[in-house]
């Protein structure tokens, strides 16, 4: 009956030891795919400073008149 014990004693430590590693890996594996979507779906224009747009210049009238 001892034996019996300390055998459940043994497996409930290791099932409580195996659960949070379990769940760590799990929780590590979902994020190296939360990562890896990140970089695949990335949008670089986001993170690029916008260049400044620049308005066209207004057509200006020429002080050359033809006679």
């Amino acid at each position: 009956m001892l034996i019996d014990q300390n055998m459940a004693r043994l497996w409930a430590d290791h099932h409580i030891a195996f659960g949070g590693w379990a769940s760590k890996v799990v929780h590590e594996v979902g994020e190296a795919f939360r990562v890896l979507a990140r970089v695949q779906y990335d949008r670089p224009w986001i993170h690029e400073p916008r260049s400044r747009q620049v308005a066209p210049a207004p057509v200006q009238e020429s002080s050359c008149t033809r006679h």
